[in-house]
């Protein structure tokens, strides 16, 4: 799973890189080394997965997810923030957000979030690989 980190505090993201590598649970694919994501370079690293605070200069985590779901619906985005307010966290998972980690960033969390959504996505591609039957009697009864 290849994973994209959008913040701007530099150990933050150091902090991740090293739960992901030791732990196991995907590729750094990138990240915007502190500085305001462009959404072009996040879409040419082609990450599954989105880490993203959710405040920052110039642009809010919420801004960035909204201008991603504009152009891409299948990446996963994960807000991290210290958020605690709910209309803040709603407004993040209306906006299109996945899954909400808070910060302080817990070992813990990620692990299970991070792998939460690989297990999603392959249950997802597996199904759009292999979809479900359906039989013709149960088509027509569907349609009743």
């Amino acid at each position: 799973m290849r994973i994209y980190i959008v913040e701007d505090d530099l150990s933050v993201i150091n902090i991740l890189e090293d739960i992901i590598e030791t732990q196991d649970l995907g590729e750094i694919c990138g990240d915007c080394g502190g500085e305001p994501a462009n959404l072009a370079d996040v879409l040419r690293a082609k990450p599954d997965v989105i880490l993203v605070d959710f405040f920052m200069p110039v642009k809010d985590g919420v801004e960035f997810v909204k201008e991603l779901r504009a152009v891409n619906t299948s990446i996963k985005c994960i807000m991290i923030s210290q958020v605690s307010a709910k209309e803040l966290i709603s407004k993040a998972y209306s906006a299109g957000v996945d899954f909400f980690i808070s910060k302080p960033i817990n070992l813990v969390e990620i692990e299970s979030v991070l792998k939460n959504v690989e297990e999603r996505r392959k249950a997802n591609d597996l199904l759009s690989k292999h979809p479900p039957h359906v039989h013709e009697r149960d088509r027509t009864s569907c349609q009743r």
